[in-house]
């Protein structure tokens, strides 16, 4: 498990696991250009779910943006590292 940072986010990454992982250490993003547009457009008073959130990139990159955020994980282990993410953000 590694420590990884996009925009002053943290996101707790296992590059043996996954390839969301390998891609955010290797390249320094995922769809960024889609996380700037759900971060444009967010609002205080609205709520971010991110369906299928696996390590959270989305709901992460969002929570500063939005008054809630929801994200559902599909594997144990995905919302192990999700939840260490949102810890370690203080979000």
């Amino acid at each position: 498990m590694k420590l990884f940072c996009k925009d002053n986010v943290y996101f707790w990454v296992d590059p043996a696991w996954d390839v969301i992982s390998r891609r955010l250490l290797d390249e320094g993003d995922w769809e960024y250009p889609q996380a700037q547009l759900i971060n444009h457009l967010g609002r205080p008073d609205w709520t971010f779910v991110d369906i299928g959130a696996h390590i959270g990139y989305f709901s992460l990159m969002a929570a500063p943006h939005y008054g809630q955020v929801v994200a559902f994980a599909p594997t144990k282990y995905a919302c192990e590292l999700h939840r260490k993410s949102i810890k370690t953000n203080g979000f």
